[in-house]
């Protein structure tokens, strides 16, 4: 059961990076065509905190919380994927 579990968690952060990498995506092609800043290599520094953040719980076999440096690894991930979100918005709306 708790391989099951370990697998379950590396598949749920696998899917939450594949998200953040089609934002990558979108930043890096709206800023070609517009030529406006996006600073969208921040999405990959997000993609690989929140990865090594999943690898370390399914490495260490801890439970989803409990593991203080995973926990901070999430912690920065999520806090550079929020302020990159609302940078690349404000990029993407700027003049409307």
């Amino acid at each position: 059961m708790a391989i099951a579990i370990r697998l379950l968690a590396l598949y749920v952060g696998c899917g939450v990076a594949v998200l953040q990498g089609f934002l990558f995506l979108i930043a890096r092609f709206f800023q070609q065509k517009s030529g406006s800043r996006t600073r969208y290599g921040l999405f990959l520094v997000s993609m690989g905190l929140t990865l090594a953040g999943d690898i370390l719980y399914c490495w260490q076999g801890s439970t989803v919380v409990g593991n203080l440096a995973a926990d901070l690894l999430l912690l920065g991930g999520g806090c550079v994927l929020i302020g990159n979100g609302f940078l690349l918005h404000k990029a993407m709306t700027q003049g409307r």
